[in-house]
C-alpha cells in the first residue's frame, strides 16, 4: 500500500461507506436504491474503509438495471478521478473518514441469488431481476425447467390490486 508515490487510489463504484465489497451496484439495484454513485478513497487494509477524496452520485431509475448503472457509475468514475488526482498533485485534496457506523456490506454475487422467491412484494421480485441482470439473471422453475427472468414490469392494476404477494392476479 506504500509503494505508489501518493499511496493507493481506488475507484468504489457507491457512495461509501455503503455497499462496502464486491457487488456495491447489484446490490443497491437490488435493494431499490434511489441513488448511488462513485467514491474516490485511499486504500487501506480493511476493505473498502479508507478516507474519501470525493463523492459523486446519480439517481437509479425505477426500471434501470445493474448493466445500465454500471456503465453510467464508470463514466462518472473516470471524471471523478481525474479530477481528484488534479487536486492531490496540487495538495488541495482533502481526505474524509468514513463513518464505520454507517458502513453496510455489498455481498459478491451468487448465481443462487437469482433464485426468486414468488411470496415477496412484486417491487422487491423486480428489483432483483433489474439488479441480476446482466448476470447471473433471476429465475425460476416451472414444470421442473429452470426460466431465466430477463424483465420486468410492474404493471398498475398489480401494484394496487391489494392481492398478498405470490397471487396471481392476471
Amino acid at each position: 500500500l506504500s509503494l505508489p508515490r501518493r499511496g493507493m487510489i481506488n475507484v468504489h463504484a457507491s457512495v461509501l461507506p455503503r455497499y462496502r465489497g464486491a457487488a456495491p451496484i447489484h446490490r443497491a439495484v437490488m435493494h431499490g436504491e434511489a441513488e448511488t454513485g462513485v467514491t474516490i478513497m485511499r486504500v487501506v487494509r480493511e476493505l473498502d474503509a479508507g478516507p474519501m477524496f470525493s463523492v459523486v452520485t446519480r439517481p437509479i431509475g425505477s426500471d434501470e438495471t445493474s448493466d445500465v448503472v454500471e456503465a453510467d457509475l464508470a463514466r462518472l468514475g473516470a471524471d471523478l478521478l481525474l479530477r481528484t488526482m488534479d487536486d492531490i498533485d496540487a495538495g488541495t485534496a482533502v481526505e474524509t473518514p468514513q463513518d464505520a457506523t454507517q458502513a453496510t456490506y455489498a455481498a459478491r454475487i451468487v448465481r443462487e441469488d437469482g433464485l426468486i422467491t414468488w411470496s415477496r412484494d412484486a417491487r422487491d421480485i423486480h428489483n432483483q431481476v433489474r439488479g441480476l441482470y446482466p448476470w447471473p439473471h433471476a429465475f425460476t422453475f416451472l414444470d421442473g425447467q429452470r426460466i431465466i427472468v430477463r424483465r420486468t414490469t410492474l404493471a398498475p392494476a398489480v401494484a394496487t390490486s391489494g392481492a398478498a404477494p405470490g397471487t396471481v392476479v392476471a
